[in-house]
């Protein structure tokens, strides 16, 4: 399943809860013309969203494709949690 393109500000877990979660809304309005639900991110750096993960969604154009791997489909990056450990 695909949804259109990215509001998400957080780390990559937070982000491929957030896309699970929207992949399951559905159109709204429910009507004859539905709208799909948006998925808006934020494209500032931010290291533990850009490179936690080890298998980033892949975009096709203004869409993204919802990882469907066993749970979310994150697989972490165990080194960068080291490095942002406190």
């Amino acid at each position: 399943m695909k949804i259109r393109d990215p509001h998400v500000w957080a780390t990559a877990v937070g982000f491929f809860a957030s896309l699970h979660l929207t992949a399951a809304l559905p159109p709204n309005p429910p009507a004859m013309l539905p709208n799909e639900p948006l998925f808006e991110l934020d494209r500032t750096p931010n290291p533990l969203r850009e490179l936690l993960a080890q298998n980033p969604p892949k975009r096709a154009g203004d869409m993204l494709e919802v990882p469907a791997g066993p749970g979310l489909g994150l697989e972490l990056d165990r080194r960068v949690l080291e490095r942002y450990r406190a």
